[in-house]
């Protein structure tokens, strides 16, 4: 399903992880996780394996950032608004 969904919609412009992390941008949102407020932003994101998600990344306190996931992320994009139809 994610695969078709990247193939119908062309115009998306996957960004590297090596390039650029969803934590660096400003909109990040105040979400509580299993009892935890954390800073987040869920992206659409590509693992290595070629497989299409969601996931996002979180920071405790002042520690590291972190995917929510063990998976690979190879790049990430943001996820499109959806149809206003």
């Amino acid at each position: 399903d994610g695969a078709r969904w990247a193939d119908n919609n062309p115009k998306l412009h996957w960004i590297s992880v090596k390039e650029k992390l969803p934590c660096d941008e400003n909109n990040m949102v105040i979400e509580s996780i299993k009892g935890l407020a954390l800073r987040t932003k869920k992206v659409v994101v590509l693992l290595e394996n070629g497989y299409i998600g969601i996931a996002f990344m979180y920071i405790i306190q002042q520690h590291k950032w972190n995917w929510n996931t063990n998976d690979t992320i190879t790049h990430w994009l943001p996820i499109p608004e959806p149809p206003k139809e």
